[in-house]
């Protein structure tokens, strides 16, 4: 679960306006994930599935928060 759980974090405070396409390296280092930008943004994770960012910039105490419409798979 933790694997999981990590593979959705990414190191900073990271808004919606520093996003850029590409592989990203989460705290779960075993593997990556892909950010497209488009018409809608998306996240591509290891296991080939498409997610959707559904909110954005969701300030918490700890970082920032951006929603995706279902869970990722390292």
């Amino acid at each position: 679960l933790s694997g999981v759980l990590l593979y959705h974090v990414v190191s900073g405070n990271l808004r919606s306006s520093d996003l850029s396409a590409g592989e990203v390296t989460p705290l779960n280092t075993a593997s990556k994930f892909t950010v497209n930008l488009g018409s809608e943004v998306t996240i591509t994770d290891a296991q080939e599935n498409t997610a959707t960012v559904i909110a954005t910039d969701v300030q918490g105490t700890n970082g920032v928060i951006h929603v995706l419409n279902k869970v990722i798979l390292p």
